[in-house]
């Protein structure tokens, strides 16, 4: 009797195999889990920070694929479709998790103008040889000194 012949399966079809013992980024976010037009990141659980990132505009992002109950073996809340992560232990010995959320592009865009303007006022300030208030005493920040920053950031 013939054995039946095994059906090739397309590289969409299966999960990607990373081989045992290879280096991982084990903290990258899943292709597909973050909608286009949202920019995610893991938060600890920790000191009160997933409260701060719900409160500035990020939501939790759930497996579509997870079941309600499935353990920490499958790194999911145990209670929910949160997708997170264990990333260390607390203080008290007990798990820390990450959890996966994500913000609309437009407001992570605005939170990063915010933060760089007091990169941009040092920036400005070492360009000028004034940093903190005083004008080097070494000569490092003398503007005449042929001092440029450049970023491919903007």
């Amino acid at each position: 009797m013939a054995r039946p012949k095994r059906q090739e399966s397309t590289k969409e079809a299966r999960k990607e195999r990373v081989p045992l013992g290879t280096l991982r980024r084990k903290m990258s976010i899943p292709e597909g889990l973050i909608p286009k037009n949202k920019v995610g990141r893991w938060v600890n659980d920790k000191s009160g920070r997933l409260q701060a990132a719900q409160e500035g505009g990020y939501d939790f992002i759930d497996d579509p694929l997870a079941k309600i109950g499935e353990g920490p073996e499958n790194q999911r809340d145990n209670l929910g479709t949160k997708v997170s992560r264990i990333v260390g232990t607390k203080e008290d010995g007990s798990p820390l998790r990450a959890y996966l959320m994500a913000i609309n592009k437009s407001l992570y865009d605005a939170d990063q103008r915010e933060k760089n303007k007091r990169l941009d006022e040092i920036d400005a300030a070492i360009q000028r040889g004034n940093v903190e208030g005083e004008v080097g005493q070494d000569g490092r920040y003398i503007p005449s000194s042929g001092i440029s920053i450049r970023s491919e950031l903007k």
